[in-house]
């Protein structure tokens, strides 16, 4: 019978508590937006705020029916979608051609790559609208998909480059060696076994897709409107409708944890595939 490891306990102990410390302070303000989307009025205002009330779904059926919501989440849905696959169409050869490469300027590269992703879309917003709208792009899906792709590439690439340095190049020079092109031999073999991290990187750049407000709030109108930029909806005159904001609020982060949580396992496999050289 093996012994209760009761030093191992108490020496991880610290760290479990810490960690759960974080996340229960990470977590509080979203936990306490979705409570608060199933209060009246009176008692979002009730002071001290009241933890035990009569829930009621009142808010959600004026976010759903009576702001079109429908419309928006389609549209989100596409922006988000079409922006993560066609990252990943230039971002894996890109990532890949990065991590094998032996050019001396492959480190400047890198890091332009990640200069372009932390340039802030406020900066930029107004000449993106002037482009737009010269273009006759204003209030269009296409117009948020291209702009958008001008931060997810450079996202998905540096994140899959950290997953390509440690491939091992022998197999797609095997498969060349056997007449496949080098692009056949990243699609058939580097794809498919690098799987786990294309998914993982898959969730940052649909949350940054999905996530984006700067863009859409500045190039759409009505039309083309996503579920970020519908939450200025309830900023009127009068009053802040914060019952309404928390429920559309709630609508829009429920699909990326829905997202992030079928594909966990794929997260936690493609996160530390790059830790361990090969």
């Amino acid at each position: 019978m093996k012994p209760f490891p009761t030093r191992k306990i108490i020496q991880e102990a610290p760290f479990y508590l810490i960690a759960y410390l974080f996340f229960i302070v990470f977590m509080f303000p979203y936990f306490y937006m979705i409570l608060s989307s199933f209060k009246t009025s009176q008692q979002l205002m009730a002071y001290p705020p009241s933890w035990i009330f009569e829930p009621t779904l009142e808010n959600y059926i004026k976010v759903i029916f009576d702001k079109n919501f429908f419309l928006y989440a389609k549209n989100s849905a596409v922006v988000a979608v079409a922006n993560t696959i066609l990252a990943f169409v230039v971002a894996i050869p890109a990532a890949y051609g990065l991590a094998k490469t032996n050019s001396r300027h492959k480190g400047k590269i890198t890091y332009l790559v990640l200069l372009c992703q932390m340039i802030p879309p406020i900066a930029v917003v107004i000449s993106f609208f002037i482009i737009a709208q010269t273009l006759s792009l204003i209030d269009t899906l296409s117009s948020l998909i291209i702009f958008e792709l001008l931060w997810t590439i450079p996202l998905a690439i540096w994140l899959l480059r950290g997953y390509f340095i440690n491939f091992p190049v022998a197999l797609t020079e095997s498969a060349q060696v056997d007449g496949a092109t080098l692009y056949q031999a990243i699609r058939k073999i580097v794809v498919p076994m690098v799987a786990p991290a294309i998914l993982a990187t898959s969730i940052f750049v649909f949350i940054r897709s999905w996530n984006d407000f700067v863009l859409a709030f500045f190039i759409t109108v009505m039309k083309a409107r996503t579920l970020p930029t519908t939450i200025d909806f309830y900023l009127v005159y009068t009053q802040i409708e914060w019952g309404l904001m928390f429920a559309a609020a709630t609508l829009t982060t429920l699909p990326i944890v829905i997202f992030a949580i079928l594909n966990r396992r794929y997260f936690v496999r493609g996160g530390t595939m790059g830790a361990i050289k090969e």
